[in-house]
């Protein structure tokens, strides 16, 4: 029989409310800070453990400044993608080149000469077993000279968003509408031109992400982890004031449904995601070798709600695939598993530190679904289905207890097909 209980939708919706209420929590802005204020308090008070916050420092960007004039005629619609680089004080003009969806393929038989020119490219639906990030796609337009690039989102009258790169290389990068897009297709090619002002400001900036511990007998650790910053478009509700609500309730439920005579529960809630997962790398690579080898597994919400259902990216882990098989066929609960590594959210950086680690996330696969406003100003509290956030709940807390109560070889450890050793601050 399973101790499954019900959502209390007042708690998961007031959470909601009040999470987006802050704004969008674009990583180092006051919304942020507020929202992590506030999630302090109440992830404290859910799982009944005082907060642990871990700090960090890095090179923080802020847009100043964002214009967009194409063909000749006034500014456009324009978002500057997350950590672009600025242009001069004057600007760039030069020639738009059309590469669609920009994957390699689209590049090499464009045939164009990007050398001084502006790349344009489609944006990526993130939840598809096919996707082609956008930072991919930056540094091909870079490394062929491109002086600039435009990504066209797929909804419309909105610009998309998200990161232009990480510590990589950058270009000066806007998100753009796809009725921009549509007016630079329909000029005639000589006339195919864009001028771009970007203005940002850098400076060292803190990072903090914050951690909820109650121990268990045995020593080892099911870290239940989601990220809390967002960006200064939209409210980031799917992405994602859903993984962390979910996560808020998951903790009140355990209190009442787990002794903790097993395994601990670590609760992490994490920044700077957003920016190419520099809070969740910075927190697994600072682990010492003991404290990495005590987690068991990374359950990591991201984005649960948006589409017809939950799917679960396994980073390659065979055992971890495995177990989840097995634990829903015991369930009358259902969840799709896509096994192929995606380092696209924080349980990246646990898996690419050899820790069991997967995704929860809705919409994969699925690109009409309401997960095609992530990154755009469409990103509202009034895309978040109740009913859906309530399943995501259930099946969540079904697989947070049944790793809790499990024994210690619950996933294997397996390096997943696509490991690729990362540098290590652990000693």
């Amino acid at each position: 029989m399973s101790d499954r209980t019900l959502s209390d939708p007042d708690a998961l919706f007031s959470d909601l409310n009040t999470l987006c209420e802050f704004g969008g929590r674009f990583a180092g802005t006051a919304s942020e800070v507020a929202a992590r204020n506030w999630l302090a308090r109440a992830a404290s008070a859910a799982l009944g453990v005082p907060c642990k916050e871990h700090h960090f420092h890095h090179v923080g960007w802020q847009a100043l400044n964002a214009r967009l004039s194409v063909n000749g005629d006034a500014d456009a619609l324009c978002h500057p993608l997350v950590r672009a680089e600025p242009t001069p004080p004057e600007g760039i003009e030069a020639e738009v080149v059309d590469l669609g969806r920009g994957l390699p393929e689209d590049f090499k038989a464009s045939g164009a000469d990007l050398n001084g020119k502006i790349a344009m490219v489609g944006h990526e639906v993130m939840f598809s077993s096919d996707t082609f990030h956008r930072r991919k796609k930056l540094q091909l337009a870079r490394d062929a000279g491109a002086v600039a690039i435009l990504v066209v989102s797929r909804v419309a009258n909105q610009p998309v968003t998200g990161s232009a790169r990480a510590e990589e290389p950058g270009l000066p990068a806007l998100g753009i509408t796809p009725e921009t897009a549509v007016a630079i297709r329909l000029a005639r090619p000589s006339e195919r031109r864009a001028r771009i002002l970007i203005e940002t400001r850098s400076q060292m900036a803190k990072g903090v992400n914050l951690l909820f511990d109650r121990p268990g007998a045995s020593g080892k650790w099911i870290v239940l982890s989601a990220h809390y910053d967002g960006h200064d478009i939209g409210e980031s509700a799917l992405d994602n004031a859903t993984g962390v609500v979910l996560c808020l309730e998951i903790a009140r439920r355990l209190r009442n449904l787990y002794d903790f005579s097993n395994h601990g529960v670590r609760l992490a809630f994490f920044t700077f995601e957003e920016w190419g997962l520099i809070g969740s790398q910075r927190y697994v690579s600072e682990l010492s070798v003991k404290e990495a080898d005590q987690i068991l597994l990374n359950i990591n919400a991201d984005t649960v709600v948006g589409g017809q259902g939950l799917t679960a990216l396994t980073s390659g882990f065979k055992g971890l695939s495995s177990w989840l098989e097995r634990e829903l066929a015991e369930s009358s609960l259902s969840l799709k598993i896509h096994e192929p590594f995606q380092p696209n959210s924080d349980h990246a950086s646990f898996a690419r530190h050899g820790i069991p680690a997967l995704r929860l996330l809705s919409g994969f696969n699925e690109p009409e679904s309401a997960a095609k406003f992530v990154l755009t100003g469409g990103d509202t509290r009034e895309l978040v289905d109740p009913s859906s956030l309530e399943r995501a709940v259930d099946v969540t807390e079904h697989l947070t207890l049944s790793a809790l109560r499990a024994g210690p070889d619950i996933t294997g450890r397996w390096p997943h097909k696509n490991y690729e050793p990362v540098a290590s601050h652990r000693t």
